[in-house]
Protein backbone atom coordinates (compact mmCIF):
# COMPACT_ATOMS: atom_id res chain seq x y z
CA UNK A 1 0.00 0.00 0.00
CA UNK A 2 2.89 2.35 0.77
CA UNK A 3 4.33 1.70 -2.69
CA UNK A 4 0.97 2.32 -4.36
CA UNK A 5 0.68 5.68 -2.61
CA UNK A 6 4.25 6.51 -3.60
CA UNK A 7 3.53 5.69 -7.25
CA UNK A 8 0.37 7.79 -7.16
CA UNK A 9 2.29 10.72 -5.70
CA UNK A 10 4.98 10.30 -8.31
CA UNK A 11 2.43 10.47 -11.14
CA UNK A 12 0.72 13.54 -9.67
CA UNK A 13 3.99 15.26 -8.94
CA UNK A 14 5.32 14.60 -12.41
CA UNK A 15 2.12 15.91 -13.99
CA UNK A 16 2.08 19.04 -11.86
CA UNK A 17 5.78 19.68 -12.45
CA UNK A 18 5.42 19.45 -16.20
CA UNK A 19 2.26 21.59 -16.16
CA UNK A 20 3.83 24.23 -13.90
CA UNK A 21 6.83 24.38 -16.19
CA UNK A 22 4.45 24.92 -19.09
CA UNK A 23 2.72 27.77 -17.24
CA UNK A 24 6.06 29.30 -16.36
CA UNK A 25 7.11 29.16 -19.99
CA UNK A 26 3.89 30.92 -20.98
CA UNK A 27 4.33 33.53 -18.25
CA UNK A 28 7.81 34.34 -19.46
CA UNK A 29 6.49 35.67 -22.74
CA UNK A 30 3.45 37.49 -21.29
CA UNK A 31 3.63 41.26 -20.71
CA UNK A 32 3.82 42.34 -17.09
CA UNK A 33 0.76 44.09 -15.61
CA UNK A 34 0.79 46.68 -12.87
CA UNK A 35 -0.25 45.19 -9.54
CA UNK A 36 -3.15 46.89 -7.67
CA UNK A 37 -2.23 49.24 -4.84
CA UNK A 38 -4.09 47.24 -2.17
CA UNK A 39 -2.75 43.77 -2.92
CA UNK A 40 -4.62 42.29 0.08
CA UNK A 41 -7.93 42.99 -1.65
CA UNK A 42 -7.08 40.81 -4.60
CA UNK A 43 -9.11 37.58 -4.71
CA UNK A 44 -6.92 34.60 -5.62
CA UNK A 45 -7.90 33.06 -8.93
CA UNK A 46 -6.96 29.52 -9.93
CA UNK A 47 -4.76 29.48 -13.00
CA UNK A 48 -5.80 26.71 -15.41
CA UNK A 49 -2.91 24.46 -16.34
CA UNK A 50 -2.16 24.08 -20.00
CA UNK A 51 -2.76 20.64 -21.57
CA UNK A 52 0.31 18.43 -21.61
CA UNK A 53 2.17 18.21 -24.85
CA UNK A 54 3.16 14.88 -26.38
CA UNK A 55 6.73 15.45 -25.21
CA UNK A 56 5.58 16.15 -21.65
CA UNK A 57 3.41 13.03 -21.61
CA UNK A 58 6.36 11.04 -22.86
CA UNK A 59 8.47 12.43 -20.02
CA UNK A 60 5.89 11.30 -17.44
CA UNK A 61 5.67 7.86 -19.04
CA UNK A 62 9.44 7.51 -18.80
CA UNK A 63 9.41 8.50 -15.12
CA UNK A 64 6.69 5.98 -14.30
CA UNK A 65 8.41 3.22 -16.28
CA UNK A 66 11.71 3.91 -14.57
CA UNK A 67 10.01 3.69 -11.17
CA UNK A 68 8.29 0.40 -11.98
CA UNK A 69 11.52 -1.08 -13.37
CA UNK A 70 13.28 -0.13 -10.14
CA UNK A 71 10.40 -1.45 -7.99
CA UNK A 72 8.85 -4.43 -9.86
CA UNK A 73 7.34 -5.80 -6.66
CA UNK A 74 4.69 -3.08 -6.85
CA UNK A 75 3.11 -4.90 -9.81
CA UNK A 76 2.57 -7.95 -7.58
CA UNK A 77 0.98 -5.74 -4.94
CA UNK A 78 -1.34 -4.19 -7.54
CA UNK A 79 -2.33 -7.66 -8.78
CA UNK A 80 -3.04 -8.86 -5.25
CA UNK A 81 -5.14 -5.81 -4.50
CA UNK A 82 -7.15 -6.37 -7.71
CA UNK A 83 -7.72 -10.05 -6.84
CA UNK A 84 -8.86 -9.13 -3.33
CA UNK A 85 -11.26 -6.54 -4.73
CA UNK A 86 -12.69 -9.02 -7.25
CA UNK A 87 -13.08 -11.72 -4.60
CA UNK A 88 -14.86 -9.33 -2.25
CA UNK A 89 -17.27 -8.45 -5.06
CA UNK A 90 -18.04 -12.17 -5.48
CA UNK A 91 -18.59 -12.57 -1.73
CA UNK A 92 -20.87 -9.53 -1.54
CA UNK A 93 -23.02 -10.82 -4.41
CA UNK A 94 -23.25 -14.34 -2.97
CA UNK A 95 -24.18 -13.07 0.48
CA UNK A 96 -27.28 -11.45 -1.00
CA UNK A 97 -28.61 -14.56 -2.75
CA UNK A 98 -27.62 -17.50 -0.52
CA UNK A 99 -30.46 -17.15 2.05
CA UNK A 100 -33.14 -17.26 -0.65
CA UNK A 101 -31.50 -20.34 -2.20
CA UNK A 102 -30.74 -22.22 1.01
CA UNK A 103 -33.19 -25.03 0.25
CA UNK A 104 -31.81 -25.59 -3.24
CA UNK A 105 -28.28 -25.53 -1.90
CA UNK A 106 -28.76 -27.87 1.03
CA UNK A 107 -31.79 -30.04 0.27
CA UNK A 108 -31.88 -30.73 -3.47
CA UNK A 109 -32.84 -34.42 -3.76
CA UNK A 110 -30.79 -34.79 -6.95
CA UNK A 111 -27.54 -33.65 -5.32
CA UNK A 112 -25.44 -36.56 -3.98
CA UNK A 113 -24.32 -36.37 -0.35
CA UNK A 114 -21.62 -37.82 1.89
CA UNK A 115 -21.16 -37.94 5.65
CA UNK A 116 -24.25 -37.75 7.83
CA UNK A 117 -27.13 -37.67 5.34
CA UNK A 118 -29.33 -36.10 8.04
CA UNK A 119 -26.66 -33.75 9.37
CA UNK A 120 -27.92 -30.21 10.05
CA UNK A 121 -24.74 -28.61 8.69
CA UNK A 122 -24.48 -28.69 4.90
CA UNK A 123 -21.08 -28.18 3.30
CA UNK A 124 -22.00 -27.57 -0.33
CA UNK A 125 -19.14 -28.04 -2.80
CA UNK A 126 -19.20 -26.80 -6.40
CA UNK A 127 -16.59 -28.72 -8.36
CA UNK A 128 -15.38 -30.07 -11.70
CA UNK A 129 -13.71 -33.46 -12.22
CA UNK A 130 -10.94 -31.85 -14.27
CA UNK A 131 -10.22 -29.10 -11.73
CA UNK A 132 -6.87 -29.78 -9.99
CA UNK A 133 -7.78 -27.54 -7.03
CA UNK A 134 -10.98 -29.55 -6.50
CA UNK A 135 -8.96 -32.74 -6.34
CA UNK A 136 -6.73 -31.34 -3.61
CA UNK A 137 -9.84 -30.68 -1.50
CA UNK A 138 -10.83 -34.36 -1.23
CA UNK A 139 -8.65 -35.13 1.86
CA UNK A 140 -9.82 -31.96 3.60
CA UNK A 141 -13.48 -32.87 3.09
CA UNK A 142 -12.85 -36.43 4.28
CA UNK A 143 -11.21 -35.11 7.45
CA UNK A 144 -14.08 -32.67 7.97
CA UNK A 145 -16.59 -35.53 7.89
CA UNK A 146 -14.57 -37.56 10.40
CA UNK A 147 -14.27 -34.62 12.78
CA UNK A 148 -17.93 -33.53 12.60
CA UNK A 149 -20.75 -36.03 12.93
CA UNK A 150 -23.28 -33.28 12.18
CA UNK A 151 -21.88 -32.50 8.71
CA UNK A 152 -23.03 -33.69 5.33
CA UNK A 153 -21.20 -32.86 2.12
CA UNK A 154 -23.53 -31.84 -0.71
CA UNK A 155 -21.98 -32.29 -4.15
CA UNK A 156 -22.88 -29.77 -6.85
CA UNK A 157 -21.62 -30.88 -10.25
CA UNK A 158 -20.27 -27.78 -12.01
CA UNK A 159 -18.73 -28.95 -15.31
CA UNK A 160 -16.89 -25.91 -16.64
CA UNK A 161 -13.83 -27.52 -18.26
CA UNK A 162 -15.43 -28.67 -21.48
CA UNK A 163 -17.57 -31.52 -22.83
CA UNK A 164 -15.54 -34.21 -21.04
CA UNK A 165 -16.35 -32.57 -17.73
CA UNK A 166 -20.05 -32.57 -18.56
CA UNK A 167 -19.84 -36.22 -19.64
CA UNK A 168 -18.22 -37.06 -16.29
CA UNK A 169 -20.85 -35.11 -14.32
CA UNK A 170 -23.70 -36.78 -16.16
CA UNK A 171 -22.11 -40.18 -15.56
CA UNK A 172 -21.66 -39.40 -11.86
CA UNK A 173 -25.28 -38.34 -11.39
CA UNK A 174 -26.35 -41.49 -13.22
CA UNK A 175 -24.04 -43.53 -10.95
CA UNK A 176 -25.87 -42.08 -7.96
CA UNK A 177 -28.98 -43.94 -9.12
CA UNK A 178 -27.03 -47.20 -8.74
CA UNK A 179 -25.79 -46.18 -5.26
CA UNK A 180 -22.24 -46.00 -6.63
CA UNK A 181 -21.68 -42.26 -6.58
CA UNK A 182 -18.97 -42.16 -3.93
CA UNK A 183 -16.87 -44.92 -5.47
CA UNK A 184 -17.14 -43.35 -8.93
CA UNK A 185 -16.58 -39.81 -7.64
CA UNK A 186 -13.40 -40.77 -5.79
CA UNK A 187 -12.04 -42.71 -8.75
CA UNK A 188 -12.56 -39.71 -11.04
CA UNK A 189 -10.95 -37.40 -8.50
CA UNK A 190 -7.80 -39.56 -8.53
CA UNK A 191 -7.23 -39.09 -12.26
CA UNK A 192 -4.61 -36.74 -13.66
CA UNK A 193 -4.59 -34.84 -16.91
CA UNK A 194 -7.47 -34.47 -19.33
CA UNK A 195 -10.32 -36.95 -19.15
CA UNK A 196 -11.76 -38.78 -22.16
CA UNK A 197 -15.22 -40.25 -22.53
CA UNK A 198 -13.79 -43.74 -22.85
CA UNK A 199 -11.67 -43.29 -19.73
CA UNK A 200 -14.78 -42.25 -17.81
CA UNK A 201 -16.65 -45.33 -18.99
CA UNK A 202 -13.72 -47.55 -18.08
CA UNK A 203 -13.63 -46.06 -14.57
CA UNK A 204 -17.37 -46.62 -14.22
CA UNK A 205 -16.92 -50.28 -15.08
CA UNK A 206 -13.97 -50.63 -12.70
CA UNK A 207 -16.05 -49.51 -9.69
CA UNK A 208 -18.84 -51.95 -10.43
CA UNK A 209 -21.32 -49.79 -12.31
CA UNK A 210 -23.64 -51.22 -14.93
CA UNK A 211 -22.31 -49.01 -17.72
CA UNK A 212 -25.22 -49.71 -20.07
CA UNK A 213 -27.75 -48.63 -17.46
CA UNK A 214 -25.62 -45.62 -16.60
CA UNK A 215 -25.44 -44.49 -20.23
CA UNK A 216 -29.18 -45.00 -20.62
CA UNK A 217 -29.95 -42.28 -18.06
CA UNK A 218 -26.99 -39.91 -18.47
CA UNK A 219 -28.91 -37.68 -20.86
CA UNK A 220 -32.25 -37.99 -19.12
CA UNK A 221 -34.34 -34.83 -18.58
CA UNK A 222 -33.88 -35.27 -14.83
CA UNK A 223 -30.09 -35.13 -14.99
CA UNK A 224 -30.15 -32.32 -17.54
CA UNK A 225 -32.43 -30.34 -15.23
CA UNK A 226 -30.05 -30.86 -12.28
CA UNK A 227 -27.05 -29.58 -14.25
CA UNK A 228 -29.08 -26.64 -15.55
CA UNK A 229 -30.27 -25.82 -12.03
CA UNK A 230 -26.72 -25.89 -10.68
CA UNK A 231 -25.54 -23.70 -13.56
CA UNK A 232 -28.20 -21.11 -12.80
CA UNK A 233 -27.34 -21.25 -9.12
CA UNK A 234 -23.65 -20.59 -9.78
CA UNK A 235 -24.59 -17.62 -11.95
CA UNK A 236 -26.71 -16.17 -9.18
CA UNK A 237 -23.87 -16.66 -6.72
CA UNK A 238 -21.41 -15.12 -9.16
CA UNK A 239 -19.06 -18.05 -8.57
CA UNK A 240 -16.15 -17.45 -10.97
CA UNK A 241 -14.80 -21.02 -10.98
CA UNK A 242 -14.21 -24.17 -9.00
CA UNK A 243 -14.04 -25.11 -6.25
CA UNK A 244 -16.50 -23.07 -4.24
CA UNK A 245 -18.13 -23.77 -0.87
CA UNK A 246 -21.26 -22.74 0.96
CA UNK A 247 -21.44 -23.88 4.58
CA UNK A 248 -24.89 -23.41 6.05
CA UNK A 249 -27.56 -24.40 8.52
CA UNK A 250 -31.23 -23.58 8.07
CA UNK A 251 -32.76 -24.82 11.29
CA UNK A 252 -36.25 -23.48 12.06
CA UNK A 253 -36.15 -21.33 8.95
CA UNK A 254 -33.11 -19.36 10.12
CA UNK A 255 -30.27 -19.45 7.59
CA UNK A 256 -26.73 -19.02 8.89
CA UNK A 257 -23.93 -19.45 6.37
CA UNK A 258 -20.37 -18.86 5.27
CA UNK A 259 -19.27 -18.57 1.64
CA UNK A 260 -15.78 -19.56 0.47
CA UNK A 261 -15.09 -18.85 -3.22
CA UNK A 262 -12.07 -20.92 -4.12
CA UNK A 263 -9.64 -23.47 -2.77
CA UNK A 264 -9.34 -23.41 1.00
CA UNK A 265 -8.04 -25.50 3.90
CA UNK A 266 -9.52 -28.00 6.33
CA UNK A 267 -8.90 -25.52 9.15
CA UNK A 268 -10.92 -22.78 7.45
CA UNK A 269 -13.71 -25.20 6.57
CA UNK A 270 -13.78 -26.30 10.22
CA UNK A 271 -13.90 -22.66 11.31
CA UNK A 272 -16.89 -22.09 9.04
CA UNK A 273 -18.68 -25.17 10.38
CA UNK A 274 -18.09 -24.04 13.95
CA UNK A 275 -19.39 -20.54 13.21
CA UNK A 276 -22.64 -21.64 11.56
CA UNK A 277 -23.35 -23.99 14.48
CA UNK A 278 -22.66 -21.24 17.02
CA UNK A 279 -22.94 -18.11 14.87
CA UNK A 280 -20.88 -15.04 15.64
CA UNK A 281 -22.32 -11.54 15.59
CA UNK A 282 -21.80 -10.96 11.86
CA UNK A 283 -23.82 -13.73 10.27
CA UNK A 284 -22.61 -13.34 6.69
CA UNK A 285 -18.88 -12.89 7.27
CA UNK A 286 -17.14 -15.47 5.00
CA UNK A 287 -14.20 -17.56 6.04
CA UNK A 288 -10.93 -16.48 4.46
CA UNK A 289 -9.55 -18.37 1.48
CA UNK A 290 -5.96 -19.26 0.73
Amino acid sequence: MRQLKLLSRLIVAASVLVSVNAVADQAAVMPMKTLPVNIKSVVPVAVPLAPLTAAQKGQIDQEIRAYLMANPEILIEISQQLQAKQQQAVIDKANKVIPANASLLAHDAMSPVAGNALGPVAVVEFFDYQCPHCKTMVPALDALILANKNVRIVYKEMPIFGPESEFASRAALAANKQAKYQAFHRALMKTTGRLTDQQILDIAKSVGLDVNKMQAVMNSPEISKELQSTGQLTQQLGLPGTPGFVILTDTAGKVVFRFIPGQTTQALLQQAVTEVVAPVAVKTMPAKTI
